[in-house]
């Protein structure tokens, strides 16, 4: 049986760690999962919240950190070196996932791929998503020239098998999931890009992420 550690960094999430979480935990088929979070030093009370799930799920661990890294690439990789299943996925504390994500992954998985990541919706806080459910799984094949494309990928969703990535690791740098990737492609990984379900990626003002993540896709794929 395919067993999985979601890996979710956080910091100052209040607002939003409870759906993120939720999201995870509402996976069908979560059975023998497990969830890591790595609070990275948050000042805003995300703290309690994380410690109302740890106490409710047995499945959810919270690692805390004393003072923040300022990226998530550290608290990513503590939680990788902390995960105890065949595959992680690494999941933001201000993302969610679609409830069937964990099957699409599962079936790209399954079929012998080394990493796979997924297409972003971006919404806002307020912003329904059940009309962005989908039921259908469909892929592409991470093409060559996605390498050459800064933020083309999202660190939310990207799923990779554990025993292949014990000589990576995120950097603490911009882009560093992109990088990430990169590194996994040119050490002949073989990487899936879900086109449906997608994640859903939050819009929040401020935030460190470019705002051209979603036109990096569209110049990729041309269908869009």
């Amino acid at each position: 049986m395919m067993t999985f550690s979601f890996v979710v960094p956080c910091y100052n999430a209040r607002p939003f760690v409870s759906d993120c979480l939720e999201s995870i935990l509402n996976q069908k088929e979560f059975d023998r999962s497990e969830v890591i979070v790595v609070d990275d030093g948050s000042n805003d009370g995300s703290q309690q919240v994380l410690k109302r799930f740890s106490e409710n799920f047995g499945c959810v661990r919270v690692i805390e950190r004393e003072a923040p890294s300022g990226r998530p690439s550290v608290p990513r990789n503590i939680g990788m070196n902390a995960a105890k299943c065949e595959f992680i996925i690494f999941v933001d504390a201000d993302d969610m996932l679609p409830q069937n994500y964990l099957l699409a992954v599962k079936r790209v998985m399954a079929g012998g791929a080394d990493f796979c990541s997924a297409i972003p919706v971006s919404f806002e806080c307020s912003q329904d998503l059940v009309h962005l459910e989908n039921s259908d799984v469909k892929y592409l094949r991470v093409p060559s020239v996605a390498q050459r494309f800064k933020n083309f990928f999202s660190a939310t969703g990207l799923c990779v098998r554990k025993n292949q990535i014990s000589a990576t690791s995120f950097k603490n740098q911009p882009l560093e999931d992109w990088d990430f990737v990169r590194r996994l492609y040119r050490d002949g990984r073989r990487g899936i890009i879900l086109v449906s379900p997608p994640i859903f990626y939050r819009f929040v003002y401020g935030s460190i992420s470019p705002k051209n993540k979603f036109q990096q896709f569209k110049r990729v794929f041309h269908y869009f």
